[in-house]
């Protein structure tokens, strides 16, 4: 639905409406979205993700995962015959003495051997998958002090393992497993009762699926002492061993019959489930990029005319229409940025933006185009049945085969992985020139409020961008090109989903770190934009005041205005050639950037000489009272600030910066930093009176985890989106 030439689109769950003007990720996040805000923010009490095979989407897996929204088997008796039909028919091929892979026989590079005892062998296979490390702390039996050891966790997210196994019943679903009813119920009842098992962290190629992590959830199933519970308590949550979590919770264990084990185990959601939790907040990232551009865009005066659909319709990848377009509707409305090179206004300073705003549609584009297919690729595997053999009870067959390789997850995470890579590096470089004096234009060095000699405000941020970029480069490596041979060289070819899937869970991490920071910056810049235009609007009309008191009886009034015209300009560039100085050395700077000027208007006048003496003999005048009301008109438009920049700066701001603005100043209640004065050991007020109470005082580090939280917990999705609409 590029550019709203479609009549009828598709986006990547199958969906299909009307045409838009809005680009095909855009719709498809939207979408996700609306589902997600059903699931999640409804009053309904029967608001439920319900699996039934073949319709789960990845806002239902988050929904279930993330948001721990309820889960329910569907009542479709033709999906429950089908389970019940795999069962029936496997329980015959038994009885006539079929041989079954992973039934009657070993497994993998075991498969040669035979058995009878179809029960144990389950619980055989199972034994020997539960294999994983985990720390004595992890599972409710050592201190923290072992945790210590290693710096950091071995075992899964909750969230994680609540999404795998929402994803597994949805599969088992499918009646190609034989995997009886109960056993999907017992499962979701885990659920819907918060029991969620600890499983270890590391060990999977996703090769045979993940088979490990997914063998720790079937033996909480068995109530298996040695698999421990995370369990809910009214004093917050408990590890139990799994067969005391049953008890507790009133639940029989189940013992798992032929195949069942093989069943739950051969799958790739635990993969799927990482991936699709990552690929979720990438979605929301790709879209804070395109936002970040448009507010980058506006706090650097940068120009509209970047995003011109003309520049888009000559290299019409999709992906470039749609980035275009965003990031144009967001800047509606902006007064900061312009539309020079239409007007043919921007003849000072560079004749266009740099590459991180000139062509950042261009650097978005492939990756939302990739963002789409990944988003293809999950819904898919999670409506598949991943698992090995596969029974066709419609045609009485027993297929031997390999849907449980996870390489479409892998193709998923690892684009994601690099689309993050790469959106990190536009927010990157776009920070370095906000922040960076020499590359920022009128903006102050460090976005600092107060005098630069005392105030770095945004150099540590500066520096924090460097370290997340360098991490974030290492991490956009591919894990697929690290595949070892594996199980008797039966698995010499395996996906290592599961551990690219991890590793793009924590480039979400960290290129949230950087999209918090860099908003944090954003909002800065415009403020001291803000600043800069009423600081220029005092000045200019002190000019004029001035300029008349001392030369209007010399002067006619074309004269003066040119005069004015000539020194405000003069003192515009003195204050920006002097910005690394303090404000009254700024000042006087300023004020000497206009003595040549007017010297040569001065001396250009047609007037006698005695006139002339007199305007030279001003101008010395003149420049000790341009230093004063210079100083001055910066002092109190400081003060303004410090007290009411969050009502004046939106008046200035573009349709999505505004909103953005709004709930970083608004709702998160992160202000304007003001300098030396936030420091929380400092009590002296700034040089102009500014204090900021005690109590008020936190870290810039502070300020911006609260960004990032509202990131991370989902709390900005809405406004993100509403910005780019």
């Amino acid at each position: 639905m590029t550019g709203g030439r479609d009549n009828d689109s598709k986006g990547p769950n199958g969906a299909t409406g009307p045409s838009t003007s809005y680009g095909q990720h855009i719709q498809w996040v939207l979408q996700h979205h609306k589902r997600l805000q059903h699931l999640t923010k409804t009053n309904e009490s029967d608001a439920a993700v319900t699996l039934q095979g073949d319709q789960l989407t990845l806002a239902d897996l988050v929904a279930a995962s993330q948001y721990k929204v309820r889960c329910q088997v569907t009542k479709d008796k033709s999906v429950l015959d089908t389970v019940d039909a795999s069962v029936s028919f496997l329980a015959r091929q038994l009885e006539e003495g079929v041989e079954i892979y992973g039934i009657n026989t070993g497994f993998g590079g075991s498969a040669d051997t035979r058995t009878s005892q179809t029960v144990d062998l389950q619980k055989s296979l199972v034994q020997s998958l539960q294999t994983g490390i985990l720390l004595p702390s992890e599972v409710g039996v050592g201190s923290e002090e072992e945790e210590a050891m290693s710096g950091r966790r071995h075992s899964l997210p909750r969230r994680t393992v609540r999404g795998a196994m929402a994803g597994r019943c949805n599969s088992l679903l499918r009646g190609h497993s034989a995997v009886r009813q109960e056993v999907i119920e017992t499962m979701v009842q885990m659920l819907n009762d918060d029991l969620i098992p600890v499983v270890p962290l590391r060990g999977s190629i996703s090769a045979s699926g993940d088979l490990m992590p997914l063998a720790y959830i079937a033996g909480s199933l068995e109530g298996n002492p040695g698999i421990y519970i995370s369990c809910p308590t009214k004093d917050g949550r408990k590890i139990l061993p799994s067969n005391e979590a049953f008890h507790q919770a009133g639940i029989t264990p189940l013992t798992l019959g032929p195949k069942e084990g093989l069943g739950i185990a051969n799958g790739t959601i635990v993969s799927g489930a990482v991936a699709a939790l990552g690929l979720h907040e990438t979605q929301y990232l790709a879209l804070l990029t395109q936002a970040l551009t448009g507010m980058c865009t506006e706090a650097m005066r940068g120009t509209v005319d970047n995003q011109h659909p003309f520049i888009a319709a000559a290299r019409p990848h999709v992906g470039q229409i749609e980035a275009a377009a965003n990031i144009t509707r967001f800047l509606r409305g902006s007064k900061f940025a312009t539309t020079s090179h239409l007007l043919g206004a921007k003849t000072g300073g560079l004749a266009q933006d740099r590459y991180a705003l000139r062509t950042a549609s261009q650097w978005i584009a492939p990756y939302l185009e990739d963002l789409q297919l990944a988003a293809q690729q999950l819904e898919t595997e999670l409506n598949s049945t991943t698992d090995n053999p596969l029974i066709d009870v419609q045609n009485g067959h027993v297929h031997h085969g390999g849907n449980f390789q996870a390489t479409s997850v892998t193709s998923a995470t690892e684009k994601t992985r690099l689309s993050l890579q790469m959106l990190g590096k536009l927010m990157f470089a776009q920070s370095s020139e906000l922040i960076n004096p020499m590359l920022n234009g009128d903006l102050p060095p460090n976005l600092s409020f107060d005098d630069p000699s005392l105030s770095f405000t945004f150099k540590g941020i500066d520096i924090n961008m460097a370290a997340y970029m360098s991490e974030l480069g290492f991490l956009a490596n591919p894990v697929s090109s690290h595949v070892q041979s594996a199980e008797m060289h039966n698995q010499a070819v395996n996906s290592l989903a599961l551990i690219s899937a991890r590793y793009t869970l924590d480039a979400v991490e960290v290129v949230s770190m950087m999209a918090s920071a860099h908003l944090y910056a954003c909002c800065q810049a415009l403020d001291l934009q803000a600043m800069h235009d009423t600081i220029r609007e005092t000045i200019q009309s002190a000019t004029k005041g001035t300029i008349r008191d001392l030369f209007q009886p010399l002067l006619d009034k074309n004269e003066l205005e040119e005069v004015v015209s000539i020194t405000s300009k003069a003192i515009g560039h003195g204050l920006k050639e002097a910005k690394t100085k303090d404000l009254q050395d700024q000042s006087a700077a300023a004020a000497d950037a206009t003595i040549a000027p007017l010297f040569a208007v001065f001396s250009n006048i047609d007037k006698s000489d005695e006139v002339k003496t007199k305007l030279f003999t001003g101008i010395t005048a003149w420049k000790d009272q341009c230093a004063k009301f210079v100083a001055s008109s910066v002092t109190n438009t400081r003060l303004l600030f410090a007290s009411s920049a969050e009502t004046i700066t939106p008046t200035y701001l573009s349709h999505g910066s505004k909103k953005l603005y709004h709930f970083v100043r608004n709702e998160l209640q992160v202000p304007l930093h003001k300098g030396l004065v936030e420091h929380p050991t400092t009590d002296t007020p700034s040089a102009e009176g500014i204090k900021v109470d005690a109590g008020d005082r936190y870290l810039i580090g502070k300020q911006i985890s609260t960004i990032y939280h509202a990131l991370r917990s989902g709390r900005i999705h809405d406004v993100l989106v509403e910005s780019l609409l």
